[in-house]
């Protein structure tokens, strides 16, 4: 579960940049 926690933030990071 910790890897897709992390594709979620690295995809909130994604967008806000």
């Amino acid at each position: 579960h910790e890897m897709i926690g992390s594709g979620v933030i690295n995809l909130k990071d994604t967008t806000s940049k």
